[in-house]
């Protein structure tokens, strides 16, 4: 038996924080319907934003954010650097404390680093890491 391929919402955005409203309300819409109340909503729409707000204010900034929205479980999301980086006066984030300021929204938190800084962050409530093909 052939599994089927889970529906996903992708989004793209230039990396700059006027692409912030539109990441927060497009999760707003994701969420919305999925029978979370709204402490969990609201922890989880900040979840994305702090996650995207990390990627942008690093030193090597990425031309753009790929999120990807996973109908898995509860909740899953997966964002992404994409397309060249430039170098920006920014400090370097820590991805422990990067990862730990989101479990506090959020139970599941996968930040990963490479050699130009914060590559991908993946979040998930109710979903297991499988969402992302890890």
């Amino acid at each position: 038996m052939m599994q089927e391929e889970m529906e996903r919402i992708v989004l793209r955005v230039p990396a700059a924080e006027r692409s912030l409203l539109a990441v927060r309300m497009t999760a707003s819409g994701v969420l919305a319907g999925r029978g979370l109340d709204v402490e969990t909503v609201e922890d989880l729409k900040t979840a994305v934003y702090e996650a995207c707000y990390a990627l942008l204010h690093q030193r090597m900034r990425p031309q753009a954010l790929e999120l990807c929205f996973c109908p898995e479980g509860d909740f899953a999301a997966e964002i992404r650097c994409l397309g060249q980086r430039r170098e920006t006066a920014e400090r370097q984030p820590d991805a422990r404390l990067c990862r730990c300021v989101l479990e506090a929204m959020v139970p599941g938190v996968e930040v990963l680093a490479g050699g130009q800084g914060l590559e991908t962050i993946r979040l998930w409530c109710g979903a297991d890491q499988r969402a992302f093909g890890g």
